[in-house]
């Protein structure tokens, strides 16, 4: 419900999570770009709304969880090979790193256990703390979080970027190329 008396303010503002506001935003750019369409002649927009629809689908795909047969360390991108390989070593990993691969190892399909077993050898180690916040990055309180992108990753130091990096812009983009060669070099191997 969206009236007024169900929402919390602060200080005179109305306070939305992401996904509630992405949701306002939404409404209210669709109600715009409604005020200003006059489509007099139907007709003459039907041979574009193939194309549209093509396009659109496209980009959507870009933005679904996607779902892997297996996780394959092997298909892991430097930087979370790298901060994986610190946090077994006992070495005290930043927040942003702690962040960056368990929102990478939720979106490739690892559980919540799973996850906190990876964590136990941390200096600081606290499975309360560790299981709020790898149940909290999964979306149990909300919001799902992604992992950060490319970008992001070298922002916080927590790129360690190789030659198998290039033109790639997201961890799970390269977790995905590096997947899906897999995939192809099975199914070669199958036929000889």
């Amino acid at each position: 419900d969206w009236r007024l008396v169900n929402r919390v303010l602060k200080e005179g503002y109305v306070v939305l999570d992401k996904g509630k506001f992405v949701r306002v935003l939404e409404e209210f750019l669709k109600e715009r770009l409604l005020e200003r369409i006059v489509i007099d002649d139907l007709e003459s927009i039907k041979p574009y709304l193939k194309e549209i629809e093509r396009v659109v689908a496209k980009e959507k795909k870009k933005f679904e969880k996607i779902e892997f047969d297996r996780v394959d360390f092997s298909c892991f991108p430097p930087c979370m090979r790298n901060i994986l390989a610190d946090l077994r070593k006992g070495i005290n990993i930043p927040h942003t790193a702690r962040f960056a691969v368990t929102s990478f190892l939720l979106n490739i399909g690892l559980d919540t256990e799973q996850i906190i077993d990876l964590f136990k050898s941390a200096p600081d180690f606290d499975e309360e703390k560790t299981r709020y916040q790898v149940e909290h990055i999964a979306g149990s309180k909300g919001t799902e979080y992604d992992c950060p992108a490319c970008d992001t990753m070298k922002t916080y130091q927590n790129c360690y970027e190789d030659n198998s990096c290039k033109k790639i812009n997201h961890p799970i983009s390269y977790y995905r190329r590096c997947m899906k060669r897999m995939k192809l070099s099975q199914k070669d191997g199958d036929k000889t």
